[in-house]
């Protein structure tokens, strides 16, 4: 359901890396029908935290189970705690993970 939220049917993978190097970061992002962009980002084991940096507005945030996560920006960048439970953004044109 929270996938289905985030990426509702019609929308387009975008063509970009998605993982980072070394291979534990991952961020796949799509253009939704509604025109905006939406994005998973996880680690593969354990929980890190990390900094995003944020192009765009992020008109939601949510985990994999649907509930709000508290985003605070400061300028365009953000603190993220990034484990195996999924952080779906949905609005950004471009996010950068960074540990």
């Amino acid at each position: 359901k929270t996938l289905i939220r985030a990426r509702p049917g019609g929308s387009r993978n975008a063509v970009a890396p998605w993982r980072s190097d070394p291979g534990d970061l991952y961020f796949p992002h799509w253009r939704r029908p509604d025109g905006q962009t939406g994005w998973a980002l996880w680690k593969t084991e354990g929980t890190e935290s990390c900094i995003l940096t944020i192009d765009g507005t992020v008109a939601e945030a949510f985990d994999h189970l649907g509930r709000p996560v508290a985003l605070p920006l400061q300028g365009n960048t953000a603190r993220a705690e990034l484990g195996e439970g999924i952080l779906y953004l949905i609005g950004p044109t471009r996010v950068a993970v960074a540990r």
